[in-house]
């Protein structure tokens, strides 16, 4: 188990993001963003590289949360990893769903 203030603790957190972000990649494109731009031509190198760089700039979000949160101020790591994740979260939605409907052309509904 790592320790609260180790490297073990950012180790996991890419590690965690790296098993997620697979999974993730394939439930959004098959359930999510059923209407997309990309869902019509299919799984492609573009999409997921897109989708990468948004994952990516997430990962820094909880990285950069979970040291400030944990690291430097001491908070409860659970309590800084639940809020972090939370935000992360509608980051990574927000910015696909931004992403993708700007690629078809289309508003939001």
């Amino acid at each position: 188990m790592p320790q609260k203030n180790g490297a073990g603790l950012y180790l996991f957190s890419i590690l965690s993001f790296a098993a997620g972000f697979t999974v993730n990649y394939f439930l959004s494109f098959l359930l999510v963003f059923t209407e997309s731009h990309y869902k019509k031509r299919r799984i492609s190198v573009l999409s997921f590289f897109v989708f990468a760089l948004i994952a990516i700039a997430g990962l820094g979000f909880t990285e950069l949360g979970m040291f400030t949160g944990v690291g430097l101020f001491h908070f409860n790591y659970i309590a800084v990893k639940i809020t972090v994740s939370f935000i992360v979260l509608l980051w990574n939605y927000s910015i696909r769903r931004l992403f993708l409907q700007h690629q078809r052309g289309g508003t939001s509904r």
